[in-house]
């Protein structure tokens, strides 16, 4: 059985602070939180799985047009950003099954 609980860290700005920062901003800033999240796992030579899970909250309300732009702006450095994929959760547990086998 494999658990996955969300970052704290991470949530928080999603839910609370990057709604009053511009959408490309609050984006890169993302970024640089996922790879400071993963890099001590990173540092052990093992891949990392870097949750983003809300606690529930609809933070999306308070965002300009409903978290449009800044979710553009995410999904693009997403892909622009070398080391980071997206996954699901199904996703990322197969890859750690797999690693750990």
């Amino acid at each position: 059985m494999h658990l996955v609980f969300r970052d704290h860290t991470i949530s928080d700005l999603i839910g609370f602070v990057y709604s009053g920062m511009p959408p490309n901003e609050a984006a890169q800033h993302l970024i640089q939180n996922i790879k400071r999240a993963a890099q001590p796992v990173l540092d052990t030579g093992t891949d990392a799985v870097v949750s983003i899970i809300l606690d529930g909250e609809n933070a999306w309300e308070y965002y300009p047009q409903s978290g449009r732009e800044f979710l553009r702006r995410f999904y693009e450095a997403l892909e622009n950003t070398p080391g980071i994929e997206a996954v699901t959760i199904s996703e990322a547990i197969l890859v750690i099954a797999t690693s750990i086998a």
